[in-house]
This record gives C-alpha cells, sequence and structure tokens, in this order.
C-alpha cells in the first residue's frame, strides 16, 4: 500500500470487471460516504474522489473483496478489487489552502495573545495651539487630571513651544505645578499618620498575642509542679509534656517570623527569653534592628542570652 497523501480524498481501484459500469461503482463505494467525482478507465481501475477523508480509511476495507456481476461467471463479470491512495492536485491543494488557514489563525491568536500582554501605549501627546495652551491650564488646576496635564507640560517644554509671545502662559501652568506641591505634602502627611496608625497596632496585636503565649506556657508549667502533675496518668503526662515543648517553642517561632518583617514595620516588638532555672518566660522590646539581647530573670537574676 502506497504511504498516504496530505490531505488524500481519492482513492485508487483497480480489479473492476470489465463490465462494471459507474452506477454500479457509486452503489458499492458509495456506502462509504458521498462521492464527489469517479473517473473511470477503460484498462478496469477507476479513482473516486470522496467529499471526506475519513472515508477513505472505509474504502480500503474493500481492498481484497471479489466482484462479481449477478450470477455470471463470465471472466469479464468478475474481478478482485484492490484499493489504495491516488494522488490528486485538488487534495493536495485544498490541504495547503487548510494549512494557510491554521497558519494564519495561529498567527491571528499569538497576536491577541502578544496584545493582551503587551503594556498600553502611552496616550499621544497633542500638539500646541493656544486652545489646548487654555485647556491644559485648567486642566493642571484639577487633581484628577494633573498627572496627565503636567506630562503634556514636560513634552511641549521640551519641544521648544515656548516663546516670548506665549511664555507668560507657560510660566502661569509651571505655577500651577508648583502649587500643586502643597498638596503632595498634605497626602504625604496623612499616609504617615495612617502608617504610624497601623505600626501601633501591630504592636498591640503583637504583645497581646504573645502575652498568651506566655500565659499558656505558665499554665503547663503549674501543672508540671509534683502537687498536679502526681494526679495525672502516664499518658496525660506524656501529652502534657509534649504540650508544654511546643508552646515554649511557640512564642519564638511567631517572634522571628515578625522579626523578618521588621525592616518593613519600623516600630519596637517584645522579646521572649527563657530562664533555664525556673523555666520562667521574660517579656522585654527591642530595637526596630534587630540585635539578640541580653538580660536578667527577675526571680533569680540568671543572664539570659538571646
Amino acid at each position: 500500500m502506497r504511504e498516504r497523501p496530505p490531505g488524500c480524498k481519492t482513492v485508487f481501484v483497480g480489479g473492476l470487471p470489465e463490465n462494471a459500469t459507474e452506477a454500479l461503482i457509486v452503489e458499492v463505494f458509495g456506502q462509504c460516504g458521498d462521492i464527489i467525482a469517479i473517473r473511470k478507465s477503460k484498462k478496469n481501475f477507476c479513482h473516486i474522489r470522496f467529499a471526506e477523508e475519513f472515508t477513505v480509511d472505509r474504502a480500503l476495507f474493500l481492498s481484497g473483496y471479489r466482484m462479481r456481476l449477478g450470477s455470471s461467471t463470465d471472466k469479464k463479470d468478475t474481478g478482485r478489487l484492490h484499493v489504495d491512495f491516488a494522488q490528486a492536485r485538488d487534495d493536495l491543494y485544498e490541504w495547503e489552502c487548510r494549512q494557510r488557514m491554521y497558519a494564519r489563525e495561529e498567527r491571528h491568536r499569538r497576536r491577541m495573545e502578544e496584545d493582551r500582554f503587551r503594556p498600553p501605549s502611552p496616550p499621544l501627546i497633542v500638539h500646541y495651539s493656544d486652545h489646548e495652551c487654555s485647556q491644559l491650564g485648567d486642566k493642571i488646576k484639577d487633581e484628577a487630571a494633573f498627572a496627565d496635564a503636567v506630562r503634556v507640560l514636560l513634552t511641549w517644554v521640551e519641544r521648544g513651544e515656548v516663546n516670548r509671545r506665549n511664555a507668560n502662559n507657560f510660566y502661569s501652568m509651571i505655577q500651577s505645578s508648583n502649587s500643586h506641591i502643597r498638596q503632595l505634602m498634605s497626602q504625604k502627611a496623612a499616609h504617615e499618620k495612617e502608617m504610624e496608625e497601623a505600626k501601633d497596632k501591630f504592636k498591640s496585636a503583637l504583645s497581646g498575642i504573645l502575652a498568651q503565649f506566655e500565659q499558656i506556657v505558665s499554665v503547663f508549667h503549674a501543672a508540671s509542679k509534683q502537687k498536679a502533675w502526681d494526679h495525672f496518668s502516664k499518658a496525660q503526662r506524656k501529652n502534657l509534656d509534649v504540650w508544654r515543648k511546643q508552646a515554649e517553642v511557640g512564642p519564638l517561632l511567631f517572634l522571628q517570623l515578625f522579626t523578618h518583617s521588621i525592616h518593613l514595620v519600623k516600630c519596637s516588638i517584645v522579646y521572649i527569653l527563657l530562664c533555664h532555672v525556673c523555666q520562667h518566660y521574660v517579656s522585654i522590646p527591642i530595637s526596630p534592628i534587630f540585635q539578640p539581647p541580653t538580660t536578667f530573670c527577675e526571680i533569680h537574676g540568671v543572664v539570659l542570652a538571646g
């Protein structure tokens, strides 16, 4: 069997009975699919072109079958079918057209994808005119339109649009730009106030969390004393011991998590130190620049290193 040509819709049918008619060929191969054209030769073969490519595969299954016209055993009325792929210029042309269409669609899809991720182009700068200059003067005084307006003003000045006739207009627009600095300073102060409030809220929340950690650890230490410890079962003691160790590590891990962000929020926070004598936690504030501190246990006077 031949190699299948690209976009093949045409088959070669050999071994036809000599007396086979085109109507008989349509009757046999029309069951495979819609037939567009049949080219019959005088030498017991023909070419059949189907409407769809997949019907060619169905027609190939008829290869090898014997064909007989009616009940006649005459040699001209019998034959052994041989069906194979056939090359046709129409098939190749349609296949190439489809490939070009797919390529166009792919290029269009890629272009749409690139356009979707491409940053938007900056708006075009209008050319200077007395009318545009008058409108720009009003826009510069408008806080919502100031950013775009000052960009246009900068472009005009860089282009050399300033001359003796319109110098006063440009001076007025530059003066309005300078007046906008007061609004910017006011906005800056408002944002700084919000940041300070966020710092205070952060410190308050962190101190409360660490205080609760310390209280929980104190509960475990109290439960570990003999007067309470002896009343717990072996399994309960094991669980209490595991929970105590987890609670002791909790504040340190929690603190370490937040010390990594100290450079973002410059505020004092609380550091937890553990006395190895009494297993008592000591809370001390540290500076925004994290340095492991050293202090004394208030109970035993033991030096605690961070």
